[in-house]
């Protein structure tokens, strides 16, 4: 039996497959390498105060109140410092968050290095009963402090 490997079928079928081939890098290439689900970030920096102190390991998260900031679903979120301040980070460390309104939900946990019980009893932790909503605007955004009260809070 003797194959045919110059025939006019052969030569069509491997052109094909090399062009499909290119197109699919040229596709995930792109597809890859693409940040437009990325929204513009703005700098956002605020302060956290339980009982009168800066509270240290807060975690703070922000819910927009005009559905997904984007198609990821990110939601923005920070660490508080030894200070009680903390930067929020949507993309890249502290790089901010887009413009629009959010719900602000803040959790203490008794050990930040794994799942633990929050410190202030989950009071602030549900963004939808948290009594926190900002707005953020374009450019720089310095929050007023979140000032808190809680019986047991760092103890």
């Amino acid at each position: 039996m003797k194959i045919l490997t110059n025939s006019p079928t052969i030569f069509y079928a491997r052109q094909t497959a090399w062009l499909l081939l290119v197109a699919c890098l040229i596709v995930l290439a792109n597809g890859c390498r693409s940040q437009d689900w990325k929204k513009t970030t703005n700098r956002v920096f605020g302060k956290v105060i339980i009982n009168g102190q800066p509270a240290k390991d807060v975690i703070v998260k922000l819910y927009s109140q005009s559905g997904p900031i984007d198609r990821r679903e990110s939601v923005p979120w920070g660490l508080t410092n030894a200070e009680g301040v903390f930067n929020l980070t949507t993309y890249k460390q502290n790089d901010g968050v887009p413009e629009g309104t959010y719900r602000v939900s803040l959790k203490w946990p008794k050990d930040k290095s794994k799942p633990s019980p929050d410190k202030l009893d989950g009071m602030y932790s549900d963004p939808a009963t948290s009594p926190f909503e900002i707005v953020v605007r374009r450019g720089k955004n310095d929050l007023p402090p979140f000032e808190l009260t809680h019986p047991k809070a760092g103890k």
